[in-house]
């Protein structure tokens, strides 16, 4: 892959995503290309994890890949559901103030500048999270990292056990094989990261 001779210490590796009402949308329907079938699509998968990883790169998140040192800090602290902050059109926050909180800014450039000029914040949406949908963001975003959910950092935040808090999930995925777990994390391996949307049904 020629990616690995460009000297990047960074690789992000996604399936395309069709996306309506655009020219290569447009072609696919009317059979002008043809995408690859997801059997296929998931051996290209394994066959650039597997080369990217005899290059150095190791696999921090289901989609990214690293030199080691060069994980990206920004999208780490999203994957462990951190506090960030959304600034200009269409940016999403997460916020702790008594609780956690959701936002997203107003997408046209007009609506935002009309906000700011009466003093307003430019906010789309506000969503104030419960403590249920909290834990469930934390397993789902946090089972999208080899190294898992840190089960110390969960239960500072909700006072229990990942494993205590969906029983269920868990008994589904160590009865499938997909999953590894110590004192300190729990994760999928390899063959749970490439079914984690099925993975995490059992969590919800």
């Amino acid at each position: 892959m020629a990616v690995c001779d460009l000297g990047l210490q960074h690789v992000s590796s996604y399936a395309l995503t069709l996306e309506k009402h655009t020219p290569l949308h447009a072609r696919v329907e009317s059979k002008l290309i043809k995408l690859p079938d997801s059997d296929l699509v998931a051996d290209m998968q394994d066959a650039g994890i597997d080369y990217l990883e005899s290059r150095g790169y190791h696999r921090y998140e289901i989609s990214n890949f690293a030199l080691p040192g060069y994980e990206c800090r920004h999208n780490l602290n999203y994957w462990r559901n951190g506090e960030y902050l959304g600034l200009g059109l269409a940016a999403h926050a997460v916020v702790r103030n008594k609780r956690w909180t959701r936002t997203a800014n107003v997408d046209t450039l007009e609506e935002y500048d009309r906000l700011l000029a009466r003093g307003r914040r430019p906010l789309a949406e506000t969503i104030e999270l419960h403590v249920a949908d909290e834990m469930f963001e934390c397993v789902m975003l946090g089972l999208r990292l080899t190294q898992g959910v840190d089960r110390a950092a969960f239960r500072a935040r909700f006072g229990v056990d990942m494993a205590d808090a969906f029983p269920d999930g868990m008994e589904a995925v160590r009865k499938r094989g997909w999953v590894e777990e110590n004192e300190n994390y729990i994760a999928l391996n390899r063959k749970g990261l490439d079914l984690q949307n099925e993975a995490l049904g059992f969590f919800m």
